[in-house]
């Protein structure tokens, strides 16, 4: 594997405001090029001139001198996983590779997707609840590149993307949150099925179409025509704000409950004894054992390691594990049960003694 797959993680490394519920905020800017149809419509030779000219233009930007680039042609599909794993590049840039690439700053903290539904997808990644951080870095990113590159723009109804939905700004705020309170309590559907009358909107743990693992949530703005950047961060911010204290009110509640703090602990038994385990249940104890560190139970772990572990245990991450320590074969096969064992094996490793 190409060793600068395994460095893309460090975005995980950083720590942020409210990040006992908040594992990370993403700002994300959908452009298109006037007169090249969507990437979905367009033919090959289209979309590796859009290629060609971000690429050009990226060349041009101080952040990326010394960064990563990806040409999802060029690589494997384990380490495409990979990328996506790390919440990287989309699901659907990891299935439809050719002619596709991703950016990413030398500090990992912005990047650019390139012919994924949007000619560009540039987006930022921040830990904890930063929107207005994660904002500002794209809208100097997007000023910078549109000094080069045309974007499409209509007086009336703002910038064009292929998703009516992004239309107007383009401008797309997530947070990944982690409720295991709210979903315990069962208050969790009622809280989320709220959302859509406040233009917001939630998906699973790795974005859109994709499953609930241990009380995640992805939490976004669900339309952006019609607002600026000021009232969609308001918007997104008194949304979270809400969901977050919600979610602290019956955390502090099951404190004290002893049923709770017994899955707390036979999650963290299971997960430092198993010698096999798949990627979905080490996730619902993992959030357990995260629950646990809010409420200081594990006092030699924090949210850093949790978040880490959660995207070091999933299956391409796992794999790519197995194959360094075969000197780096991609082309054996890899048995579920051995990576349910090599799972079992990193979490012990990672978690014994921290109880």
């Amino acid at each position: 594997m190409d060793e600068r797959i395994f460095h893309c993680d460090r975005w995980l490394e950083r720590s942020g405001p409210r990040e006992g519920v908040v594992v990370s905020t993403r700002a994300r800017y959908a452009r298109n090029f006037p007169k090249i149809p969507f990437p979905r419509r367009a033919r090959e030779a289209d979309l590796r001139a859009v290629l060609d000219r971000v690429a050009t233009a990226v060349d041009h930007q101080a952040e990326f001198a010394g960064g990563y680039r990806f040409y999802m042609g060029d690589v494997s599909e384990v380490e495409r996983q990979y990328l996506r794993e790390a919440h990287l590049i989309s699901p659907e840039m990891e299935k439809m590779p050719k002619h596709r690439a991703l950016f990413l700053s030398a500090n990992l903290r912005e990047g650019i997707m390139v012919n994924e539904e949007d000619h560009l997808r540039l987006f930022a990644l921040e830990p904890g609840l930063r929107p207005y951080e994660a904002l500002h870095q794209i809208i100097d990113l997007e000023f910078a590149l549109a000094q080069e590159l045309p974007f499409a723009f209509s007086a009336r109804f703002g910038y064009l993307t292929s998703c009516t939905t992004n239309t107007g700004t383009g401008l797309r705020l997530s947070a990944l949150l982690h409720l295991p309170a709210l979903s315990i309590t069962r208050k969790i559907r009622e809280l989320l099925g709220g959302l859509h009358e406040r233009g917001m909107t939630w998906r699973g743990f790795y974005g859109e179409n994709t499953e609930n693992f241990g009380g995640f949530f992805q939490v976004s703005n669900e339309v952006t025509l019609g607002k600026d950047e000021n009232q969609i961060v308001e918007i997104f911010l008194n949304t979270v704000d809400g969901i977050i204290e919600a979610e602290e009110k019956f955390r502090q509640e099951l404190s004290t409950n002893s049923q709770v703090l017994d899955r707390i602990w036979r999650a963290y038994g299971i997960l430092t004894h198993a010698r096999l385990i798949s990627t979905r249940e080490a996730m619902e104890l993992l959030a357990f054992v995260r629950l646990g560190v809010d409420m200081k139970l594990f006092r030699q772990l924090n949210h850093v390691d949790i978040h880490r572990l959660f995207v070091a245990i999933q299956p391409s991450h796992i794999r790519a594990r197995l194959m360094l320590s075969e000197g780096g074969r991609e082309d054996r096969e890899v048995t579920e049960e051995e990576r349910d064992q090599a799972r079992a094996d990193l979490l012990r490793e990672r978690l014994r003694g921290a109880g």
